[in-house]
């Protein structure tokens, strides 16, 4: 077996279809309904998941960095898939699949495409994207907070289609050249509905009601946070991938309002910001260089 083995479930009902990618490329469909998610059935990079790698996805409404929960058929966005270690193992290279489907899980949703060092595999009836080599960090030397990620540009599917569920899977390695227990990996999912009025062009395809974006993604020092559709007081809160609040504070806005965050002082890595009014919460990942 070859360092970077991943499997990638699309799942329908209870059953679903697990892929294998390779570090120096990958195969079609291995195993097919009902394999186990991962590289855990043979333990070659440990039995299951662990939620030490902390996956996200999230789809950004045409690299804008606007995500959204709606897809409006036809258009072009941005997958954006990471993952962070907040594991005490030393993994610097890392791998990935992703696919996305149908409500049921039978069929493709949509058309992905190849970024640099991935392949599209459409060998199968489910196709998906994975790595044909092994993927440095966003950032990070593979310690705690180092940080992966993959953009992947999507078309959405025609109208009628209705939701669709991106998967994806990462494998952070330890890029000793063989696989073990020491590799770690955690799985992904969304779901996107499909939208059936058209959005208004001044928010970029994103909901009625408080939207907020954030850029730019990584940062270096300060974070620029934009709030849409806001009216009133907001509690911004960022905390990092344990959960723990490391920085907060109040932020008036009318409309369209940028606020900006001072992360100079945090450590690189991966954060979550929240920005609350009553019981509306907003949440976006950024990273910090």
């Amino acid at each position: 077996m070859k360092k970077g083995f991943l499997l990638l479930p699309i799942i329908a009902g209870i059953a679903y279809i697990s892929l294998t990618s390779y570090s120096s490329g990958y195969t079609a469909n291995a195993s097919g309904s009902g394999s186990a998610t991962g590289c855990g059935g043979s333990g070659c990079h440990g039995t299951s998941a662990t939620t030490g790698i902390i996956d996200s996805v999230y789809l950004d409404s045409a690299g804008m960095g606007v995500f959204v929960n709606k897809y409006t058929p036809g258009k072009s966005y941005i997958i954006h898939f990471g993952a962070a270690n907040t594991t005490t193992n030393n993994l610097p290279k890392f791998g990935f699949q992703l696919s996305v489907v149908n409500a049921a899980g039978t069929a493709n949703a949509g058309t992905l495409s190849a970024i640099t060092s991935t392949s599209l595999n459409t060998s199968g009836i489910i196709h998906f994207i994975g790595q044909t080599t092994p993927l440095a960090p966003l950032f990070g030397t593979g310690g705690i907070g180092t940080a992966y990620r993959v953009d992947i540009p999507w078309v959405a599917p025609a109208a009628g289609t209705g939701s669709v569920k991106i998967y994806g899977v990462i494998n952070a390695v330890s890029g000793n050249g063989s696989e073990g227990p020491e590799d770690k990996w955690n799985a992904k999912s969304a779901t996107i509905t499909e939208r059936t009025t058209t959005p208004p062009a001044s928010v970029n395809d994103v909901e009625s009601g408080l939207q907020i974006s954030a850029f730019p993604n990584p940062c270096v020092s300060n974070m620029h946070l934009q709030l849409i559709n806001a009216s009133g007081t907001y509690n911004v809160t960022v905390s990092d991938m344990s959960g723990k609040v490391v920085l907060s504070q109040v932020t008036e806005a009318n409309g369209t309002t940028v606020a900006a965050i001072n992360m100079s002082q945090l450590a690189g890595g991966v954060y979550h910001v929240a920005v609350s009014q009553g019981g509306t919460v907003k949440i976006a990942t950024v990273t910090k260089q």
